[in-house]
C-alpha cells in the first residue's frame, strides 16, 4: 500500500474526529493518520500543541460544499518544544 502525504484546514474539531478542508480528499473507509497543530492559547506564545491520531474516513464533502473529509479518531495531545 502506498502512504501518501496531504495538508488541509480544520474545519471542525472535537474529541473524537474532525473535519479537513483539502483539494484531493480520501475515499469512505481509508485509515489515515492525523496530526493537528493549534495555536498557541493565553499569554504563554511559546507553548504550543499538537494532536495525533490514527483514524478513518467517515465523509466525504459533496458537490456543494467545500472540499473535503471527516475522520473519526482517538487523539493524543502532545506538548510541542520550542
Amino acid at each position: 500500500m502506498m502512504k501518501k502525504e496531504r495538508l488541509g484546514r480544520t474545519r471542525d474539531l472535537s474529541i473524537s474526529g474532525l473535519f479537513v478542508l483539502c483539494q484531493a480528499p480520501p475515499s469512505v473507509g481509508t485509515a489515515v493518520d492525523l496530526e493537528v497543530r493549534l495555536p498557541s492559547m493565553g499569554g504563554d506564545k511559546t507553548q504550543r500543541l499538537r494532536l495525533e491520531g490514527t483514524g478513518k474516513v467517515i465523509r466525504v464533502s459533496g458537490p456543494k460544499e467545500p472540499t473535503g473529509f471527516a475522520a473519526t479518531s482517538a487523539f493524543v495531545l502532545h506538548e510541542v518544544e520550542n
